[in-house]
């Protein structure tokens, strides 16, 4: 089963995104703070990391793909 870890700080969006592809089929581990993925990749082992915090973020995990999510932030923070 493909792990899909995911990191938003809105509670929101984190378990709607959750919930969404749970009912897909992927296993997935919800993290609210991007100081946690690290631990939280190291313990899940994920095929892919979507993250809501995108700026500044690096891959805890060398790699290992990652989506970056923002409502906010414009093509240039990418």
């Amino acid at each position: 089963m493909t792990k899909i870890l995911v990191i938003d700080s809105q509670r929101s969006v984190r378990n709607s995104l959750g919930e969404l592809l749970k009912h897909e089929g992927f296993e997935v581990r919800l993290v609210e703070v991007v100081s946690e993925a690290a631990a939280a990749a190291a313990e899940f082992h994920p095929n892919l990391i979507i993250c809501g915090e995108p700026e500044g973020f690096v891959s805890p995990l060398g790699g290992v793909p990652w989506i970056a999510l923002s409502a906010t932030a414009t093509m240039d923070c990418a």
